[in-house]
């Protein structure tokens, strides 16, 4: 069972932030050096507030949305495996850990108030910024991923680049 809850239609989306993509925090390999093996992206979560455009040098343009983005501020979540759900979406399995993190940062989403967004990124990509109505229960997201991406290559990307 695929659930969407209360984030929003589109959770994956892939507006980058005003300065082509990145919050100049990149992420470390999972490769070993030398390795020749592709490094597993991570899939990224926090809660960040909305901030005035131009407020800040951290406040970015994230698919329409300004927020506050702390690169500091994201959590890990685990995921078991990600495949392409039909045209534009991709499905996700989380792991145990990546269930309590979405599961509580969507809490705490929803309890923040108007201006708090749940950002999702992978690897030092921003790709989303939504407003959360409530709190997500399971372990499976269907996360919608706009026509201007390739939902084969983002799930090829979260699973290492293997698939």
């Amino acid at each position: 069972m695929r659930i969407l809850a209360a984030l929003a239609p589109v959770l994956l989306t892939a507006a980058a932030c005003m300065d082509g993509g990145g919050t100049g925090d990149e992420a470390e390999p999972t490769n070993s050096p030398g390795s020749s093996e592709t490094p597993q992206a991570a899939l990224e979560m926090a809660v960040f507030e909305t901030c005035p455009r131009d407020w800040d040098s951290q406040c970015v343009s994230i698919h329409g949305e300004n927020v506050l983005v702390d690169p500091s501020g994201f959590e890990h979540v685990g995921v078991e495996a990600v495949d392409q759900d039909g045209a534009g979406a991709i499905g996700v399995s989380l792991d145990a850990d990546g269930a309590g993190v979405v599961r509580r940062l969507t809490a705490d989403a929803s309890h923040a108030g108007e201006n708090a967004r749940l950002v999702t990124r992978v690897d030092s990509e921003l790709l989303s910024a939504v407003r959360v109505g409530g709190e997500l229960h399971g372990a499976h997201l269907l996360i919608t991923v706009p026509p201007d991406v390739d939902a084969v290559a983002v799930a090829e990307k979260l699973n290492g680049g293997a698939g």
